[in-house]
């Protein structure tokens, strides 16, 4: 796991070490929401407000924030369990504009699963750990 630190101000000068600028607490930026992430539980603890508020940034209209409460108030508080639902459940039940539910679940989607490539270095590392793991069994029988 790694963490991304955003800040426009550099955060010490070279060779001193004593800070310069401290860096703004700042809510998740898209690039936390990464999908480069090797914890494949790293998602699972992603609240729903740090997506919520990615998707405001990149589409101010759909003004996604405002579904906030609906959504916690339906226990949907982390990324992961956002996908245990279907389009119709956010337009009928919680709200949503119909036009606003793709997007957000095309977010949550990749949040959670990654991109292809992530995908792929995920399953090529879980290949090479069964692999160690038989050659380890092999050696020791």
């Amino acid at each position: 796991m790694h963490v991304h630190i955003s800040c426009d101000q550099p955060l010490g000068k070279v060779g001193n070490s004593e800070l310069a600028h401290k860096c703004p607490a700042s809510p998740i930026s898209d690039s936390e929401i990464s999908d480069s992430s090797s914890d494949d539980n790293n998602a699972e603890s992603i609240p729903i407000a740090d997506i919520l508020q990615s998707l405001n940034r990149k589409l101010p209209a759909h003004n996604y924030l405002q579904y906030k409460d609906a959504l916690v108030k339906n226990g949907i508080l982390y990324a992961q369990s956002a996908l245990d639902f279907d389009k119709d459940t956010y337009v009928l039940d919680l709200g949503m504009v119909v036009g606003t539910v793709g997007p957000f679940l095309w977010k949550v989607t990749k949040v959670v699963e990654g991109s292809p490539k992530a995908r792929a270095k995920r399953s090529r590392a879980k290949k090479r750990a069964k692999k160690r793991a038989r050659l380890a069994a092999a050696a020791n029988a």
